[in-house]
């Protein structure tokens, strides 16, 4: 004697598998990130650091990146570039990545973990990580960090009183701990970072 399944078993049955399927699939890029990447990295391509004389920040930490991937890019320049600013000058992260993608390059707005993070510059380019400036302040930064280690942080600064490192690959060394802190805005996306690549 056959016997027929509910309506309300079959959709249990299926939100069952969706969910066994979607953790699956969390667990396996998240065990592959962690197995994938190092547990120190540095990005060592040829570049130069500029400083930003107000709050110009999107267009240098976006120069930095594109020079790092060849590109002839001048921040100042690439700041006066983007049309959609605040009324201060500054720019948001949407509007960045708006920007950079209009001229042509792949701009993706992400948030996420510190391993995640890491994993993203383990890849070979700076990435772009939207901070507050200090652990105590809340002035909001565009700041490229270039590697890392199990320690430290280490960044591509535009804001010369920042700076507290010389180095021909970064001139700012933060703690793990500051660093976290800096990158708990409270606005916007927990922990954003934008990654830049040529198409």
């Amino acid at each position: 004697m056959k016997i027929k399944m509910s309506v309300k078993k079959k959709l249990s049955l299926l939100v069952i598998i969706c969910v066994t399927a979607v953790l699956g699939t969390f667990l396996t890029v998240n065990l592959y990130i962690l197995i994938s990447t190092p547990k120190q990295y540095m990005i060592t391509s040829e570049n130069y650091f500029d400083y930003q004389p107000h709050y110009e920040c999107s267009g240098y930490s976006s120069a930095y990146v594109l020079r790092s991937l060849g590109e002839d890019m001048d921040g100042l320049e690439l700041y006066n570039d983007i049309s959609k600013k605040n009324s201060d000058g500054t720019v948001t992260p949407k509007n960045l990545v708006g920007f950079l993608s209009e001229k042509g390059y792949s701009a993706n707005l992400c948030s996420g973990t510190a391993l995640q993070l890491k994993h993203e510059i383990s890849k070979g380019t700076p990435v772009i990580v939207f901070v507050r400036t200090s652990p105590k302040e809340n002035y909001y930064h565009y700041l490229p960090i270039v590697g890392y280690d199990e320690d430290n942080i280490y960044a591509a600064e535009s804001l010369q009183y920042k700076t507290n490192a010389e180095n021909q690959h970064y001139n700012r060394i933060i703690s793990n701990s500051d660093f976290e802190m800096m990158w708990e805005t409270g606005v916007f996306r927990k922990n954003t970072y934008i990654t830049i690549k040529l198409k």
